[in-house]
């Protein structure tokens, strides 16, 4: 077994580990589901295909997409309301923090699936994001 195989198995491991010990709603398990839809993404924009679905097999392992509509509003609504308000009052940072938030959300329920809002919705989402944050200084 060479040294990246076993460093998937081991990684996969923990976050098994992890899944047995917390929340699914945990900080924790968020962060390591988004950095691995981050992942399935630009290995899909790669051409990848086959790489990516399997990340995407692994993390709807954990996901319960009837779930999904509880967060419906606050991904459409309060996030936006959230940016709004810190420009409202001069604060670009965090702003910035909120659209960096919508837009890792949005990565996340694109390359997982079963979202209520269409992939093509949420692609546009992430094209306006990308484009807004680009272009801040």
């Amino acid at each position: 077994m060479n040294w990246k195989v076993w460093r998937d198995y081991k990684m996969n491991e923990l976050i098994q580990e992890i899944m047995l010990n917390i929340n699914k709603k945990d900080t924790l398990w968020s962060n390591i589901d988004h950095a691995y839809c981050l992942k399935a993404r630009i290995l899909r924009e790669m051409g990848k295909v086959k790489e990516s679905q399997e990340i995407i097999t692994f993390v709807n392992k954990y996901r319960h997409p009837e779930l999904y509509i509880n967060g419906v509003e606050w991904f459409t609504k309060t996030i936006d309301v959230n940016i709004q308000s810190n420009l409202d009052a001069n604060s670009k940072a965090r702003a910035r923090s909120w659209r960096l938030l919508k837009l890792e959300e949005a990565i996340a329920h694109r390359e997982a699936g079963k979202y209520p809002i269409s992939s093509d919705i949420l692609d546009k989402t992430i094209d306006e994001l990308k484009e807004i944050l680009s272009a801040e200084k």
